[in-house]
């Protein structure tokens, strides 16, 4: 069960950042470029990334796996998991 947990915190977690992104993205737009408020939202959606994003989508492909391996939550003898490969 604590696998199952960390990996639905790190989906929130990943989702979250996906869905903060382009706000940033936008306001960039709207800033000047060269000046201080541009680089600050430059900084903003690097360490977005690198500190909640990318480290949160390896979580959940880690544990999901990890999940898929365990025999007691199912694990390949699901159909579902080779309904989500072909589909």
């Amino acid at each position: 069960m604590w696998i199952k947990a960390f990996h639905i915190i790190a989906v929130i977690a990943w989702m979250a950042g996906m869905l903060y992104l382009p706000r940033l993205f936008f306001y960039h737009c709207d800033a000047p470029p060269g000046t201080t408020e541009s680089e600050r939202f430059k900084t903003m959606e690097a360490r977005l990334q690198r500190i909640i994003v990318n480290p949160a989508m390896i979580a959940v492909w880690i544990l999901g796996l990890t999940l898929v391996q365990i025999p007691a939550s199912g694990g390949p003898k699901q159909g579902w998991l080779m309904l989500n490969f072909c589909w």
